[in-house]
């Protein structure tokens, strides 16, 4: 019982921040395991990510007001219950600064899933460059695990699209295709990640986004026809267009398949000035 009311107060905090998921078919829009169905008119999970970008980061308090609301949060951290530990995630946050983000992001190696999630959350509304090493490494860890809380893969996707930093491109794109893409949650997890990418302007990520394109699962498995390994030929479209979606919405350009891609791609790089 506990473990499914985490598993819906996460999809409820993730559902805040997150449109509408464009990806279908299989594992694209289960929930996590464990987590109950969406309630009726709550927005879909898994969109596109860095709608915390929107909002600014709120300004620094003033030293002792930060220090204040420091100690307060680990000295009633270790007892708080669940949703004692969001909402002095959600008060922490309100303060804002370098300090709060490196404290809160200290806490993404908690045991619960929901809290790492409503961590994520904050440090992608305070927006601070330094946690996004934190933040990727979480991510990391997040889908190695066997049945990855999918609120929490996108919380953490969505902090690092929201930062927008060109060093969460690695541990964005880092294996996103490893596993079975029959799996549960594959491709929203996918789709997550990739968002993601596209909302950080730099041309770190579309050298990721089109490097990608040679390691696209096929519907049913196989080789590539670059060769790839485990990457597979253009048989499944619909997982190619979790690549080339982020790409349009980087560029704004509009091409037909992967060697168009490269080819424009070629040609644009060393002038390219992102819209």
């Amino acid at each position: 019982m506990m473990r499914r009311a985490a598993a819906f107060l996460l999809a409820l905090l993730v559902a805040a921040t997150l449109p509408a998921q464009g990806g279908g078919g299989k594992g694209g829009n289960r929930p996590a395991a464990g987590a109950p169905e969406a309630p009726a008119g709550a927005p879909a999970k898994g969109g596109e990510a860095g709608k915390a970008k929107d909002t600014p980061p709120p300004p620094p308090a003033d030293p002792e007001v930060v220090k204040a609301a420091l100690k307060e949060f680990q000295a009633t951290w270790t007892k708080a219950s669940l949703p004692q530990k969001v909402a002095a995630i959600e008060k922490l946050a309100a303060v804002g600064g370098e300090d709060v983000a490196a404290t809160l992001a200290a806490k993404l190696t908690d045991n619960d899933p929901t809290v790492r999630g409503a961590i994520a959350q904050a440090l992608g509304r305070l927006q601070q460059p330094k946690t996004v090493t934190p933040l990727g490494a979480a991510l990391q860890r997040e889908i190695a695990i066997k049945e990855p809380a999918l609120p929490t893969v996108q919380a953490l996707c969505t902090a690092l699209g929201a930062i927008g930093d060109s060093k969460a491109v690695g541990p964005l794109t880092e294996g996103v295709f490893a596993g079975n893409d029959e799996a549960e949650n594959f491709n929203a997890i996918v789709e997550a990640r990739l968002n993601a990418v596209g909302q950080i302007k730099d041309k770190a990520s579309v050298d990721a986004l089109i490097d990608l394109f040679g390691k696209v699962p096929s519907a049913g498995g196989g080789r590539s026809a670059t060769g790839g390994r485990g990457g597979r030929s253009a048989g499944n479209a619909r997982v190619q267009r979790l690549v080339t979606n982020p790409l349009r919405k980087l560029t704004r350009q509009n091409h037909e398949d992967a060697d168009a891609w490269r080819g424009w791609w070629k040609d644009a790089r060393a002038k390219f000035v992102f819209p």
